[in-house]
């Protein structure tokens, strides 16, 4: 069994966004400016709730899997 995760690349775990587009976007800033700009971030649900930005939040991150490397998405 091959392991495909990279271990010398840091993962953030992001849950409860909720339609908080914008809160989304300062996190994910953050961790590049601290994790560095191959931060591998896992998403953990909640999307839509409550936030004004759910339809864009929505649309952003559909569009971030079409950026995944072949075999990740």
């Amino acid at each position: 069994m091959t392991d495909t995760a990279s271990h010398d690349v840091p993962w953030i775990a992001i849950a409860d966004l909720h339609g908080h587009r914008a809160h989304f976007n300062a996190l994910l800033g953050w961790a590049e400016k601290n994790l560095g700009p191959d931060v591998h971030v896992c998403t953990l649900g909640d999307y839509v709730d409550n936030g004004g930005e759910i339809p864009a939040l929505l649309d952003e991150l559909i569009g971030a899997v079409g950026q995944l490397p072949a075999g990740d998405g």
